[in-house]
């Protein structure tokens, strides 16, 4: 999970396209003529590359069944897997062995059945969990001959079945659960059955199309933006391209925030920062909805797109920094306004060779640049590149970074959210790696956070993420305050009780449900003290230790949880797996007592080049 790139509305609608925007035409088939009992001969083409375990996956499973039934003459549908085939010949899902053998079990359904299979797959669908033991009952449910099921799914058919198929997922360029194509082309449409529904009656001709297309009405959006700002145009150029993708037919209409009707838009919808994407109430009569319903605020009538989402940031009411005019009225221009203090305008540059901040320090001189990395030592270039006579790493600028650190074997650094499903995962894989390995593996976990001062936090784009603390700076966490206060409380547990990692008996019992308010209990529970936990976490002791995490993922441009750091020196990514980690950890320290033992889940997959991208279900 990217720490910076939580998922943003601007992320989600560049890959929400459909496939045609205008409506349906209905009411062209010949009088008494039901063109969806019959179809046509130039079929819609969809396939799906999907996970049997991921209930994204299943949601398109479900959505498109009605479709299939209801269209069969119109639509070629094919569902293909992602999976990775090791080098041993077996496959590894990202949901792990029981999702491998599901994928299995439903390419074996339909080989055998090519023509009746997809209601055994529904029904599999229906009880995501019970996959793949699943199978068998859903397959006899359909009426459907098991035997020759059940000698594909355990034999050499099944296994060839799924290598074909994840390599067509590979070839696809197909990472995530659901990857769609309708007609070769991506979709990236609504998931509903109606949304299914509409994306086949567009990719049809019109003289094809039958009679009973559902009709698509048209929606409103008003985008405000403002001339003063340099950025909002492109933004909203973009955004706007994406919802007409997104909506079958869209009147956007474009005002200025400046203009009455805009101020007007404005009041009501409650916008502050810009450019602003305001759906009129017709936007739910659309598929496209589902789209954008988990990222508006409704207000007056409208709904409007979270600006944290679309990252929209330019507040309209204050001063501009860099337009030789007094925009708020109160006689100062410019830098001279207190709205401006921060502002990248009225910084020292860095880099143009001018006192931009008229102290008569100029670029790296400047106290404003001694972070900046022009002012700072390349560390791998052979020169002196801060004039201090110290070279490379042997400048303290170098000290922590990667091309400089020291080998330390033997050891592991886990980072993490506390509230990332994939971190924790990995927490919980950590377990029965630290019960394999004992006092051989020295492991640390570390905490992926931002923190800055007021400076830093001007600058972050990611503001919604952040709180200000006692100490007076802003710390900031992809699932807010909430993930933050749990970093700091598993940061001092693990200062505290580092001893036989006695630590992750809390680690364990928090990530069992990682929001649960009495962490309390997990502390005490397992004999620890709560209160000095709490005092650290909320103090100063706490928010130091959070301090040297966040300084570390800078350094090593980590970002993403979980990130697994070998030996000091190695960045190499590894499956949440017990195994998969214990495999990475053999490579990098090999002889490792502990290393000759088989543990839990699939083992790690060749990386590099030629290794097969990893999956994400989403």
């Amino acid at each position: 999970m990217m720490r910076t790139s939580t998922l943003t509305l601007a992320v989600v609608l560049a890959a929400s396209m459909t496939m045609c925007k205008p409506p349906p035409q209905r009411g062209n088939a010949p009088e008494g003529e039901d063109k969806a009992a019959g179809g046509v001969e130039n079929k819609v083409k969809i396939e799906f590359f999907i996970m049997t375990q991921c209930p994204y996956g299943t949601q398109v499973q479900e959505g498109i069944a009605p479709v299939l039934e209801k269209m069969a003459g119109y639509i070629d549908f094919k569902q293909d897997f992602i999976a990775n085939k090791a080098p041993d010949g077996t496959f590894s899902c990202l949901h792990g062995p029981p999702e491998c053998n599901g994928n299995i079990a439903q390419l074996c359904i339909e080989k055998h059945n090519p023509d009746k299979y997809f209601p055994a797959v529904l029904c599999m669908a229906k009880d995501r969990k019970g996959i793949p033991d699943n199978w068998k009952k859903c397959a006899e449910a359909s009426s459907l001959d098991t035997a020759p099921i059940q000698a594909c799914y355990e034999g050499q058919e099944g296994k060839d079945l799924l290598e074909a198929s994840s390599k067509k997922a590979q070839e696809k360029g197909a990472r995530g659960s659901p990857t769609i194509f309708v007609n070769d082309k991506p979709y990236r449409g609504g998931r509903s059955a109606k949304a299914f529904e509409i994306a086949v009656c567009m990719a049809l001709d019109e003289k094809d199309r039958p009679k009973d297309c559902p009709e698509v009405t048209a929606v409103d959006l008003t985008i405000l933006s403002d001339a003063r700002c340099k950025e909002c145009g492109v933004r909203a150029k973009s955004m706007k391209t994406q919802f007409e993708n997104m909506f079958m037919k869209l009147n956007v209409h474009e005002l200025d925030w400046n203009s009455d009707e805009g101020k007007a838009i404005a009041k009501k919808a409650d916008v502050k920062l810009l450019p602003a994407y305001v759906f009129h109430g017709n936007a739910k009569d659309d598929p496209g909805w589902e789209q954008i319903s988990r990222h508006v605020d409704p207000i007056g009538g409208y709904f409007k797109i979270k600006p944290d989402r679309v990252r929209s940031t330019f507040d309209p009411s204050k001063e501009v920094c860099d337009n030789g005019e007094d925009d708020t009225g109160n006689g100062l221009v410019d830098c001279d306004d207190p709205d401006c203090e921060f502002d990248k305008a009225c910084r020292e540059n860095c880099t143009d060779q001018k006192d931009n901040t008229d102290n008569g320090l100029v670029d790296c001189k400047d106290p404003e640049c001694d972070k900046h990395p022009a002012c700072m030592e390349n560390c791998e270039d052979g020169k002196d590149n801060t004039d201090n006579g110290l070279v490379d790493c042997k400048d303290p600028d170098c000290k922590d970074k990667l091309s400089c650190r020291k080998e330390k074997t033997k050891t592991l650094d886990l980072f993490v959210m506390a509230y990332c499903p994939y971190g924790l995962k990995a927490q919980n894989a950590m377990e029965e790696v630290l019960e394999n390995f004992g006092s051989e593996m020295k492991f640390k976990f570390h905490f992926i956070t931002s923190v800055f001062d007021e400076v830093g936090y001007q600058d972050y784009p990611r503001k919604e993420w952040c709180h200000k603390y006692e100490d007076g700076q802003w710390y900031c966490s992809m699932h807010r305050k909430e993930e933050t206060d749990e970093n700091l409380r598993q940061i001092c547990t693990q200062s505290f009780y580092p001893q036989n990692n006695k630590f992750m008996k809390y680690i364990l019992c928090r990530t069992a449900n990682p929001k649960d308010p009495d962490w309390q209990k997990c502390a005490t529970d397992n004999g620890m003290d709560a209160a000095k936990i709490e005092t650290c976490s909320t103090g100063d002791q706490g928010r130091k230790l959070l301090q040297a995490d966040s300084d570390m993922c800078n350094v090593l441009n980590i970002h993403c949880s979980p990130t697994y750091f070998w030996n000091n020196k190695t960045i190499e990514r590894a499956a949440p797996d017990p195994e998969a980690i214990k495999t990475i950890f053999c490579k990098h320290n090999e002889g490792t007592p502990g290393c000759d033992k088989t543990l839990t889940g699939p083992a790690a997959q060749p990386k590099g080049k030629g290794a097969p991208p990893a999956g994400s279900c989403g």
